[in-house]
């Protein structure tokens, strides 16, 4: 692709991993980022980079909980 193109993808990619918040969508982001633009970063292209985990844009958060449940059914199933 060309590289703009690359650019608008990395950009998207970038936004998801953010959003996303998680640790893991951090990291993933700096591994991202740090691949497509950091010429002294040529050691990472052997480095998996998973994709962005979404969340939900509103829901139930219990820090105990292995997700974020969208109902208040599925977190009561969760919780009980």
């Amino acid at each position: 692709p060309s590289d703009k193109a690359q650019d608008a993808r990395n950009f998207m990619l970038s936004l998801q991993y953010w959003l996303g918040g998680s640790a893991e969508n951090l990291e993933n982001f700096l591994l991202t980022i740090a691949k497509a633009y950091v010429p002294e970063a040529s050691k990472l292209a052997s480095v998996q980079i998973a994709e962005p985990v979404v969340f939900p844009d509103a829901g139930i958060w219990h820090p105990m909980a292995p997700t974020m449940y969208e109902d208040l059914k599925e977190y009561l199933n969760w919780y009980d």
